[in-house]
């Protein structure tokens, strides 16, 4: 009971048991049975329970009748009904895997180095209903007229499962290091992109898919950003029929999108053959200057004497 106009009001209902023949259920409510009095009203909620695997099609008709044992009229005021489109309750989420590539760098004079770079993700069905659902995935690929990421497809564990194409591709924008000059996270807002659609055409409960989106990342763009540490986003969004199904959790823009980011890092690579060549002559200019002290202090002549004397010394020894 939500509101009445009495202090005394209490509502009684019971539900017929039907067949999985009948797609009609009646149920029936007593209001102050056996005298609901004249000038009453009470306003109630019905509450119903659904099976999670109920099927009942698109729309559901609700069709309320008044009656009395007074065998009034029936009229328009005491008959109502309405149709409610029908949402099923599903419960789908992205999420990144720890396998992904964290971190790779370049050095800015290297004009034609490659890395390997893994983008992971993984979609789950974590609700108790079956559904197809469409993955969208946004990989750059350019940045500018320089290749960024030889990314030619995306591809799923389970091909019998889904079905991925290139839709489409969003231009590069112009002025690429102006624009990463306090955002240096190169996604499709400054690169260009390719759409990748994958049609999953029956996601069933508990399902994984694994999607791998691999590629080489090159060097050749590095000089546009003007940067020494960036981001390389991709991501992924799942969609269904909004007409059909509804995500239960609050925050269902949380699960239903993801990023999986990579470091890059830029550095300077250090020319050590100054340093070597360096070394090498203030060694042997040491080694001279050291040779010279010792020559002034007349080590060498000293030494020089002692060796004259031990071999007259020998000479003498043989001759006796």
């Amino acid at each position: 009971l939500f509101r009445s106009n009495r202090r005394i009001m209490f509502i009684t209902c019971n539900t017929a048991a039907s067949s999985e023949d009948v797609a009609l259920t009646q149920s029936s409510c007593n209001i102050n049975h056996p005298i609901f009095r004249n000038g009453s009203a009470a306003v109630f909620v019905a509450t119903f329970d659904v099976s999670s695997n109920a099927v009942l099609g698109d729309r559901l008709q609700i069709i309320a009748n008044v009656t009395s044992d007074n065998k009034g009229a029936i009229t328009n005021h005491t008959s109502f009904q309405a149709e409610l489109p029908v949402l099923y309750a599903i419960y789908v989420i992205v999420s990144s895997d720890e396998e992904s590539t964290k971190y790779i760098n370049f050095t800015k004079s290297s004009d034609e180095m490659r890395k390997s770079v893994e983008h992971r993700f993984q979609v789950t069905n974590l609700g108790q209903r079956d559904l197809p659902i469409l993955v969208t995935f946004r990989i750059p690929v350019e940045l500018g007229a320089a290749k960024l990421w030889s990314v030619e497809e995306v591809r799923v564990s389970e091909n019998q499962s889904a079905m991925c194409e290139v839709v489409a591709e969003t231009p590069s924008v112009p002025n690429v290091a102006e624009k990463m000059k306090n955002r240096p996270i190169v996604d499709c807002s400054v690169a260009r992109c390719k759409k990748v659609q994958c049609n999953v055409t029956l996601l069933k409960i508990e399902q994984k898919l694994d999607f791998l989106i691999k590629g080489d990342v090159f060097s050749t763009w590095i000089s546009q950003t003007d940067q020494e540490k960036l981001t390389l986003v991709s991501t992924a969004e799942i969609t269904y029929d909004e007409k059909r199904y509804a995500q239960i959790d609050q925050l269902q823009g949380t699960f239903v999108t993801r990023e999986v980011s990579t470091r890059v890092e830029i550095y300077n690579e250090y020319n050590y053959l100054p340093i070597i060549i360096g070394s090498s002559v203030g060694g042997l200019v040491l080694l001279a200057l050291i040779s010279a002290i010792l020559y002034k202090a007349g080590f060498f002549k000293r030494q020089y004497k002692e060796m004259l004397e031990q071999t007259d010394d020998s000479g003498a020894t043989a001759a006796d």
